[in-house]
């Protein structure tokens, strides 16, 4: 239930990370991506396989990528899920792993669609990011 900056509200996809208590099941924190990171960053997007595993996009497909018309149009239409894209409610980030890190009290995410390890502050701040800019 994200309401983007073009005005859609949209469901978002692998990009929010929630601290759960775990005696309750209570959300403690959350990290959306879409408001800390550049949710319309696209260069690793443009090489990805789009018959490749977990786009969710049929075989025939493979061997071809997205173009920066292909992202534009896309980000025009009202098409929304798990299907790579940029901005919230599309699959732009797609989180893999989290890891908490308590030396700074602060997450280490890696991105798939970014191609990137992300260090993130309890203050919402990036700290580090390993991956090339």
């Amino acid at each position: 239930n994200y309401l983007r900056p073009d005005g859609k509200r949209v469901h978002t996809v692998r990009d929010v990370i929630a601290e759960v208590n775990p005696e309750n099941g209570r959300v403690v924190d959350e990290w959306r991506l879409a408001d800390i990171l550049d949710p319309y960053r696209d260069n690793v997007l443009k090489v990805l396989d789009q018959g490749a595993v977990c786009l969710n996009i049929d075989a025939s497909k493979a061997g071809q990528t997205l173009s920066e018309e292909d992202i534009k149009a896309l980000d025009k239409s009202e098409k929304f899920g798990d299907i790579v894209g940029t901005g919230a409610g599309r699959n732009w980030a797609h989180v893999n792993s989290v890891d908490y890190d308590p030396e700074d009290d602060s997450i280490i995410i890696s991105s798939r669609h970014q191609s990137a390890m992300i260090k993130i502050g309890r203050d919402k701040k990036v700290k580090w990011i390993l991956g090339s800019p």
